[in-house]
């Protein structure tokens, strides 16, 4: 039986659309696989970390970066 597929897109806001945003490096964007022995608060700890150095400190610009940095197979 073969597993079924969703690609859940959930709406992000934009609320502060005349802001540039800069370009992160995907490489230095940690990321999460949902893993047994991966530390949830570690990760988020990073991530934040990553998005101060890029002056990224709204909740806005977090969450459109956000989503790229999960890579789980569900």
């Amino acid at each position: 039986m073969a597993a079924a597929t969703s690609s859940v897109k959930l709406p992000i806001e934009d609320i502060l659309g005349d802001v540039p945003m800069k370009h992160i490096p995907l490489t230095s964007l940690h990321n999460f696989h949902g893993l047994y022995y991966e530390d949830l608060d570690t990760f988020i700890f990073k991530f934040n970390i990553v998005c101060q150095g890029y002056d990224y400190i709204s909740d806005d610009h977090k969450l459109k970066i956000f989503p790229s940095t999960l890579k789980g197979t569900t």
